[in-house]
């Protein structure tokens, strides 16, 4: 078994604004477990355990969904506490497209993941949950902040190893999408 998911890798620009509001929460002292730069992404979907066999049906699956997708841009503007702000567990940026849920749709229509009904990046996991009033600073700071847009045409399958010391990623399969 392969625990998989579907993204969005983040060009290098935009890491370097994301690693900034990850310093910025560290200096907070809050009790997390941060993304590494070299894993920020954008879930699309989530798979989760496959067996290995399933790993080719799942990248003939992409390789259709994206002949009948056009390339799109998504805007990453502002901070995202999820589930909610009276009861937060992660710490992410907000993506903000037309498009994007459309794509998401698309691409989980055969392969059936865990799609995400909020989309965000996220920035990290926190061992214990927070009230919204303990990031005041931090969230004055990033409610707003223009983190960059992403043009998105291509779509990455990717195997996730869990291990003690963090995930560790690789690519699977790459898509492009239609210009």
């Amino acid at each position: 078994m392969v625990r998989l998911f579907i993204c969005v890798k983040i060009p290098e620009n935009v890491k370097k604004k994301l690693v900034v509001a990850q310093k910025d929460l560290k200096n907070d002292k809050i009790n997390a477990k941060f993304v590494e730069e070299e894993n920020l992404h954008l879930t699309l979907i989530f798979i989760g355990e496959t067996k290995e066999e399933k790993i080719n049906e799942t990248k003939n699956y992409m390789t259709e969904s994206a002949k009948k997708t056009k390339s799109f841009h998504v805007n990453l503007t502002g901070i995202k506490l999820f589930p909610s702000d009276y009861n937060i567990r992660v710490i992410g940026v907000k993506v903000l497209s037309e498009n994007l849920n459309f794509v998401i749709s698309e691409f989980n229509k055969d392969i059936k993941g865990l799609s995400h009904e909020t989309n965000k990046i996220t920035l990290c996991r926190l061992r214990k949950n927070l009230k919204k009033d303990s990031l005041k600073d931090f969230i004055e700071k990033y409610s707003l902040f223009n983190f960059g847009k992403i043009h998105v045409n291509k779509i990455h399958l990717v195997k996730s190893t869990l291990t003690r010391d963090g995930p560790i990623y690789e690519d699977v399969h790459e898509v492009k999408l239609n210009e």
